[in-house]
């Protein structure tokens, strides 16, 4: 197990744009929360519940307790978190003016 500080630092319910693979997309920074990330040589599965070590040991993972990490909720209602994605602020008249496609500084958090 390892413990990640803090990286976020943009208020809580400010718009974002996080990078997914189906192209980046539009949400919310919601706050941050306590992550239990299993890391495997292909993904990161995230949860804010315990997977408990059964499932860990399921899939030849490593788990990684991510204290204040990033919860990004899409427009779409679909939830990551800093440690799965790339992701930056997007500040709403921005957003609506260049929609998706504009360039942000982006964050990995976790």
């Amino acid at each position: 197990m390892c413990y990640i500080p803090k990286v976020s630092t943009i208020q809580t319910n400010c718009r974002v744009k996080v990078g997914t693979d189906d192209g980046p997309k539009l949400g919310r920074y919601v706050g941050d929360v306590t992550v239990y990330a299993i890391y495997t040589k292909d993904n990161i599965y995230a949860s804010e519940e315990n997977p408990g070590q059964e499932a860990i040991d399921a899939i030849e993972g490593k788990l990684r307790i991510l204290e204040e990490n990033p919860k990004l909720v899409l427009d779409d209602g679909r939830i990551f978190y800093g440690c799965q994605v790339f992701w930056g602020e997007c500040p709403e008249e921005d957003c609506a003016t260049k929609k998706q496609t504009s360039s942000h500084p982006i964050k990995r958090g976790g």
